[in-house]
């Protein structure tokens, strides 16, 4: 049997660099999006990946007012005159026009995160020790061998007496 071993294509090799901003960027990477934009195959993610640069840029401004009015200006190109083909950002727009205070309440109020939020409503990554443990279910339907019984016996014998010291009852 011969198998033959797919290579990843262009979007798979570049997923790590598409989610870097573009200002981090190394030669590398900047002549791999090149050679990934090149072809009509992938405008749609070229698209989005400008989307995204805006928005990075926005949240990166040193500049808090100057760094609001990158965000409105994006939130008002993607919420109209899209092309249809783009249906992510034709959603983005949409959730970003909707949302739009909550999104540009991030430039009036410094410091501020959804951290201790998100903290709350994810469960543990790690199962807590504290409860009982439950088996897994291979642990449950194993066979038992003669090797892994073990025999039930009381922890203590019982002691029996002896008819000869019983007590006598006196009347």
């Amino acid at each position: 049997m011969v198998t033959t071993r797919l290579r990843p294509g262009p979007l798979y090799r570049a997923r790590r660099t598409l989610h870097t901003g573009a200002d981090l960027l190394t030669d590398k990477q900047k002549e791999r999006l090149e050679a990934l934009f090149a072809t009509e195959e992938h405008v749609e993610v070229e698209v989005t990946w400008g989307v995204y640069q805006a928005m990075i840029a926005a949240y990166r401004e040193p500049d808090r007012g100057r760094g609001r009015q990158l965000m409105e200006k994006l939130i008002d190109s993607v919420s109209r005159g899209v092309p249809a083909a783009l249906s992510e950002i034709i959603t983005l727009g949409r959730t970003l026009k909707k949302r739009a205070a909550d999104v540009l309440a991030y430039f009036d109020r410094p410091g501020t995160s959804n951290g201790p939020t998100e903290a709350i409503q994810r469960a543990p990554r790690t199962p807590t020790r504290l409860g009982p443990r439950v088996p897994q279910p291979h642990q449950l339907h194993r066979p038992i061998t003669p090797g892994d019984r073990r025999l039930q016996t009381p922890t203590t014998p019982s002691i029996v007496k002896s008819p000869v010291h019983r007590r006598r009852r006196t009347r």
